[in-house]
């Protein structure tokens, strides 16, 4: 089909032709029909909208068939009619400016895109226009060709809104990619993990944060570098290639054994690590990501774990030993205390002098059970407010005193407070300066240093998040060996044949039972410190009791005696006769809960009971109280046990005793107990018993 240009051309010279013979019209009728025929013929059948105006006044005075089926008007509709009796004044305003201007110039115009008002609606043309002018050259008509482009324009017009929703589709989803991107960088960055990216040949590309601090390098330094160059694998002494096949074999070792990452400045850092291949979505290679993560601190509570399993294992056989040791001990100190009484009521000095000697080294014999003991859930701490300040002048003076070893106190930040048992807590700072006075047999400073620490709870040593007293002991003395380091908390492992091996493995019980930790750093020919972290605390430290006057107490009134070792009973029994008292015995609970009753059924309770914790085979001292105070709610309880720091003895109050003895006890120390317990009249509902002074 011809375009509209090569129509307009073709409709212009017609008219050109029908002009120039329109001159002789009666010589040439014939021909001026045949033409205005076959012109009439051709506008009708083209399937363009072909419309024609007067140029004085641009009425229509022709539309052909294609026009007719747009405007949905005949031709006899619209001849001698212009655009506003047509169309809106809008468009009509439109069309006549445009067809102004095509007459004033004289030459053909086309008007891209023009909207025109239609019976269904709103249709858009593309339109061109052509002036045709007399012989004289002025423009007597114009003609146009329009092209309906509706359906092109909504095919455009969907083509741009697809087009502009896959351009913001692609935005987004650019954005999205750049998000994800961003997140996943500052993923990598943030994690724990030591995560380093290599190109095809083995060039880093990528090294995040974690990676930085595990190996000393910096991505800036480390970009473009081999990996091999940067990331430096060992096990043992042999270095483990991370390029090509080798690299899955030192991935595998990796998994099964403890390898090491060498860092920039040569230091080893036990490492776990895994790689991984990158390929694009074609499959094809473009390098390895690797990650690894420090071990160290899975090392060091693994080891703690070890530690503390051999503690309790070692604790449950030292805590019954500890516990035959202190019944044998009770009746030694029980037996020393009678005879230094009969000793003194004879006057005889020299015998007093040498039971007051043997007591003193059944109470060395009665501190080394309590070490026992803090291995064994018997050693629990009885916690109250202690300042570190007061302790460590304490501890010094006790280990340090009158030796060759100088002691510099740096407190800072205090006052530090940590909530603890003053005794335990005491006896670690013992065990450190003693350590620190043998570690320097010549002489020297030790050097203390106290302050508070605040634990973020990464990585440290499996502590919560809080605040701690830190604690640093440091001598200048031999050092310790690495091989000795790492047996130093080990129970009964000593390097000196005076020593019992029970300092340092004590003094770590004792600070994990408080919520703390303890560690040792050496350098042989240069020194150790010891340093030790407890948990602060908000309380304050009360104000010391008055002094008690020491005395023994002698009493009246009928206590019954629990215990199933017969040398404890004897022993106590004679005691508790010595001082006044009448005395029954009970092997175990049931005959304890027997004589009770009876007592109360005869309206003659007993004044006091002592009951053993421990009965092997037999009824205990916690289900007995639990049953003589069913039958008797004031009953006067005492708990006396072998393990001195057991939790009922600590806690006695909540289990219905009114005071608790640990074995070894002495004269002096039952007299007081018994004393308090049944003359106290808040203990016995206003009864109270006569008293009596031993001097």
């Amino acid at each position: 089909m011809k375009s509209r240009e090569e129509l307009l051309e073709e409709i212009a010279e017609l008219k050109s032709r029908v002009a120039e013979l329109s001159e002789d019209r009666g010589k040439a009728d014939n021909n001026s029909a045949s033409i205005d025929s076959h012109f009439a013929s051709l506008v009708k059948q083209i399937p363009l909208m072909i419309f024609v105006k007067r140029a004085e006044d641009l009425s229509f005075v022709l539309l052909n068939k294609a026009g007719e089926e747009l405007l949905g008007l005949t031709e006899e509709e619209v001849l001698g009619k212009s655009d506003y009796d047509i169309f809106p004044k809008d468009q009509a305003d439109f069309f006549t400016k445009k067809d102004r201007e095509v007459l004033s110039s004289g030459d053909k115009r086309v008007i891209l895109e023009e909207p025109i008002s239609v019976a269904d609606g709103v249709r858009w043309l593309s339109t061109s226009k052509i002036p045709l002018r007399d012989e004289k050259g002025n423009p007597r008509f114009l003609v146009g060709i329009s092209e309906d482009i509706t359906e092109k324009k909504k095919i455009e017009e969907r083509l741009r809104k697809s087009k502009q929703d896959l351009e913001e589709r692609v935005r987004k989803r650019t954005f999205e990619l750049e998000a994800e991107k961003e997140r996943l960088n500052v993923t990598l960055r943030a994690i724990r993990e030591g995560v380093i990216a290599t190109d095809a040949m083995n060039r880093i590309r990528f090294l995040n944060d974690s990676a930085r601090e595990i190996i000393g390098w910096n991505e800036e330094d480390a970009r473009g570098k081999r990996i091999d160059k940067v990331f430096k694998l060992v096990h043992g002494d042999r270095r483990m290639s991370l390029i090509g096949h080798e690299l899955y074999e030192a991935q595998r070792l990796s998994q099964r054994y403890e390898v090491c990452a060498i860092s920039r400045v040569g230091t080893r850092v036990p490492v776990y690590f895994s790689c991984s291949p990158i390929s694009d979505h074609n499959g094809i290679h473009n390098g390895w990501i690797f990650v690894f993560r420090d071990i160290s601190f899975e090392i060091e509570k693994e080891q703690d774990l070890l530690r503390t399993q051999k503690l309790e294992s070692v604790g449950q056989l030292a805590g019954g030993i500890a516990h035959d040791f202190n019944n044998l001990l009770a009746a030694i100190m029980g037996n020393v205390s009678l005879a230094a009484l009969e000793a003194d009521e004879m006057g005889a000095k020299n015998v007093l002098e040498l039971m007051e000697t043997t007591e003193a080294a059944c109470l060395r014999a009665k501190g080394l059970t309590q070490q026992l003991l803090t291995f064994s859930k018997g050693g629990q701490p009885i916690k109250e407010p202690v300042n570190i300040e007061d302790l460590l002048e304490e501890a010094s003076c006790l280990a340090l005193g009158g030796s060759s070893v100088t002691c510099a106190i740096e407190i800072s930040g205090g006052p530090l407070i940590v909530n603890g048992d003053p005794g335990q807590l005491l006896q670690v700072l013992n065990n450190l300066f003693i350590n620190a006075k043998q570690a320097m047999p010549n002489g020297g400073e030790l050097t203390v240093q106290c302050r508070k620490r605040v634990v973020n709870g990464k990585f440290e040593h499996s502590l919560d998040k809080g605040t701690y007293i830190e604690i640093a002991v440091q001598d200048c003395g031999v050092g310790i060996d690495n091989d000795t380091l790492q047996r130093v908390f080990e129970p009964y492992f000593t390097t000196r044949s005076t020593g019992t091996g029970l300092g340092l493995a004590t003094s770590y019980s004792i600070v994990v039972r408080h919520g703390g930790h303890i560690q040792i750093d050496s350098t042989v020919g240069e020194g150790t410190v010891v340093t030790v972290l407890l948990p602060a605390s908000t309380q304050t430290v009360a104000d010391g009791d008055a002094p008690k006057l020491v005395r023994t107490l002698k009493g009246r009134g009928r206590v019954l005696l629990m215990d199933d070792d017969e040398i404890v009973q004897d022993t106590a029994g004679r005691m508790i006769e010595a001082l006044g008292y009448e005395v029954r015995y009970a092997w175990e609970g049931k005959e304890a809960i027997a004589q009770y009753a009876a007592a109360l059924e005869l309206n003659s309770p007993f004044d006091a009971v002592i009951l053993d914790l421990t009965i092997k085979g037999g009824l205990g001292g916690k289900e007995t109280a639990e049953r003589i105070l069913q039958l008797d709610p004031r009953a006067k309880l005492i708990v006396s046990s072998g393990y001195s720091s057991n939790a009922i003895t600590c806690q006695y109050q909540k289990f219905g005793f009114l005071a608790a003895l640990a074995k070894p006890y002495g004269l002096m120390e039952l007299s007081e107990v018994l004393s308090s317990v049944i003359n106290d009249s808040r203990n016995n509902g206003g009864k109270g018993g006569d008293l009596d002074l031993l001097h």
